[in-house]
């Protein structure tokens, strides 16, 4: 947790290189969602990079989160209460 709040992308690389976590989109949005003390800073980070594998990541990460019943502004705040968006997002 601590490495990943740090610097996302090689917290999600030792958790991988140590058969913590499966490494495919489903598993780390689960990850993401779940794991209690990760950054909502480092959250946004991780989801917000333009490569093939993080794009899929946001997909299911967006995908585990339960929007029925729920008007779109109501959807917005708990999507955005989730991470923080990064830069001047």
């Amino acid at each position: 947790i601590i490495l990943f709040n740090e610097n996302p992308k090689k917290g999600i690389e030792f958790l991988k290189k140590h058969n913590l976590i499966e490494y495919d989109p489903y598993n780390i949005a689960e990850f993401l969602l779940t794991t209690p003390g990760l950054s909502k800073f480092s959250i946004g980070q991780y989801l917000s990079k333009k490569e093939d594998f993080n794009m899929s990541v946001l997909k299911c990460y967006t995908e585990k989160i339960d929007f029925r019943g729920i008007e779109i502004d109501e959807a917005m705040r708990l999507f955005l209460s989730q991470f923080r968006l990064p830069g001047e997002g």
